[in-house]
């Protein structure tokens, strides 16, 4: 489906969701993902994971400058957008956020076509909670790159096991939500994002192979290159045939009140004449 006719089925149900009332807040939701796309129509990317596990440092050694705010206590409580060469890439304060900031989060999280997904390699098999929500990205039809910030330069063997069990798990977790296919559309890779802003900086071509940028670039860009106008429409067009959907059974079911409500004044009314 060609990225105009969404838009103009979008233009269509706003007057309806207007004038009938019905579906005023799902469609706030839709409006903003739509809004945005029609603003700008480029692929958007955003870095997203656990609350200070190191995405603005991500966002530094893609950059190779200190563009975003980096520190040992929490420091992003907004949302970021950064120029890392030939796109554009938002910072946000992520999952586990204090409350006003998970929301700022997920209001911006629902725009982005790509989500770049940081996790701290020490733990991120066993927590599920984490794992759950990338695949809540998967099944709202987002691109997800998976990325070990690895502080501790684990070796390759234990990379390549965690690698697994983190398969296993989202395999797990895709399958008990009826998606397919789910570990064929997610990379997973390591880097150590402060050495590879250090050497960046101190321009030390050997220290940025070793932390794993290299690699890291290498598939981030065959991913964003492998994304097209098609996925994104995809995502489009089944958040708006969902919102249509919910509509339509709203609307259904406040028909079938109205005419219980009316079935109901008609037996009143009755029993009252039959009585006078």
């Amino acid at each position: 489906i060609h990225i105009t006719k969404l838009i103009e089925g979008y233009q269509q149900l706003k007057p309806l969701v207007a004038t009938t009332g019905y579906g005023v807040q799902n469609f706030a939701k839709i409006s903003s993902i739509f809004e945005e796309k029609i603003q700008n129509p480029d692929i958007s990317m955003m870095v997203y994971g656990v609350y200070n596990v190191g995405k603005s440092t991500h966002i530094n050694a893609i950059a190779g400058k200190e563009v975003a705010e980096m520190g040992d206590i929490p420091l992003t409580d907004n949302i970021t957008e950064y120029q890392c060469g030939a796109f554009k890439i938002t910072d946000t304060p992520g999952i586990d956020a204090p409350k006003q900031h998970e929301a700022t989060t997920h209001e911006h999280l629902i725009k982005a076509d790509i989500v770049i997904f940081v996790v701290n390699p020490l733990g991120s098999a066993e927590e599920k909670k984490t794992l759950d929500t990338l695949i809540g990205l998967v099944e709202k039809r987002k691109k997800v790159f998976l990325v070990f910030n690895d502080k501790n330069q684990m070796s390759d063997d234990d990379y390549l096991k965690l690698k697994n069990q983190t398969y296993e798990i989202l395999q797990d977790l895709a399958e008990k939500r009826g998606l397919t296919d789910t570990l064929k559309r997610i990379p997973i890779i390591k880097i150590n994002a402060k050495t590879a802003l250090k050497a960046k900086l101190e321009n030390k071509p050997k220290l940025l192979e070793h932390s794993g940028y290299t690699a890291f670039e290498h598939e981030l860009n065959q991913f964003i290159e492998a994304t097209s106008q098609d996925d994104v429409n995809e995502r489009l067009e089944s958040e708006l045939t969902h919102f249509i959907s919910t509509l339509e059974n709203e609307i259904k079911n406040h028909s079938v009140s109205e005419l219980v409500k009316k079935y109901d004044s008609l037996l009143l009314k009755i029993s009252g004449d039959k009585t006078q």
